[in-house]
């Protein structure tokens, strides 16, 4: 499992000592110099993170704010340890860096700067949603400015939090509801230990940048259900959103999609997402054509399923959202 930790007393020597090939060593800073730059800006906020898989550092990512207008979060760095690049950590840790952010919410925008010759990198942060944003810095004339904005479907009194251990009762209570299970197979709800959730479900469930899980929660309402994403081998995602009774008609359902889609897109980097409702459930399918889903033909390396099945290319969602 893919997670940040902050560079303390006891990592940072595993952190000093991660480095990049020569060939990257003129993009990004040598791991030294992040981690002194974390304490020189420490004025700014600035803050150095570990890119862990379970538990070894693969890779390092120094955070500050930026206090002149615009204000924003400035990701200074991200580096991944020349034996480990190749197998997704970069765009992994880019997604819990922009969900740390988000969870803050002190700024509406994150800015990074990033050489123009560094294709690699580039395609990283395209694929997470940033846009070049036409501004060179004098000082830096070599170098694109690319931004993130907040989506909005996080502003106002809809919150989604990726799902950890605080929010598992929360999970087991959804699945054992029959109203929301019985679309599912599920009529009498789907009972699951809190030992299976905590132990194999999180796990597999959080696996970011190809898989990703979302809980819901609202203003009035408390906890709302839940929403997801996980993107195969085909670039195709396989969608969901499950809401309680209480949290129905409310817009949330359209909400919460619409950030798992905006994310399956582009930090995922799915080109296609589906939805395979039951035939029966109005309520979904109202929700999915809202939402740009049009019937297709299911894909043959699916299971089958006997509902149908709609889908949404990442061209006709950035069209419908003006990205």
């Amino acid at each position: 499992m893919i997670t940040l930790q902050p560079i303390t007393e006891t990592n940072f020597l595993t952190a000093a000592a991660l480095s990049v090939s020569p060939d990257q060593g003129r993009y990004v800073a040598p791991a030294p110099i992040i981690l002194a730059r974390a304490y020189a800006y420490r004025r700014h906020r600035a803050s150095a993170w570990g890119v862990y898989d379970g538990c070894r550092m693969v890779g390092l990512a120094l955070m500050e704010d930026l206090d002149e207008e615009p204000a924003c979060y400035h990701l200074s760095e991200l580096l991944i340890d020349e034996k480990e690049q190749g197998k997704g950590y970069g765009q992994a840790a880019l997604a819990l860096l922009l969900t740390q952010c988000r969870r803050e919410g002190k700024y509406r925008r994150v800015e990074v700067c990033v050489k123009r010759k560094d294709a690699a990198a580039i395609h990283v942060y395209e694929k997470a949603g940033f846009r070049d944003t036409g501004y060179t810095d004098p000082d830096t004339p070599d170098s694109l400015c690319m931004a993130w904005n907040l989506p909005e479907t996080w502003r106002g009194d809809v919150e989604l939090r990726l799902t950890c251990e605080a929010d598992l009762e929360h999970v087991q209570r959804l699945w054992a509801t029959p109203s929301v299970m019985h679309y599912v197979g599920f009529p009498e709800g789907l009972h699951e230990t809190m030992a299976h959730l905590r132990e194999n479900w999180l796990p597999w469930v959080q696996q970011p940048p190809k898989r990703q899980h979302w809980s819901v929660y609202a203003e009035g309402v408390g906890y709302c259900g839940e929403t997801y994403y996980n993107v195969d081998e085909t670039g195709l995602a396989c969608m969901d959103v499950k809401l309680l009774d209480c949290a129905r008609g409310k817009g949330i359902g359209y909400r919460a999609l619409s950030h798992a889609l905006n994310a399956a897109f582009h930090v995922g980097g799915a080109d296609r997402a589906y939805v395979d409702p039951h035939p029966e459930n109005g309520k979904a399918l109202a929700l999915y054509a809202a939402l740009g889903f049009l019937p297709a033909v299911r894909p043959s390396h699916l299971e089958p399923w006997d509902s149908t099945y709609f889908e949404l290319t990442r061209e006709n969602w950035e069209a419908r959202h003006g990205i």
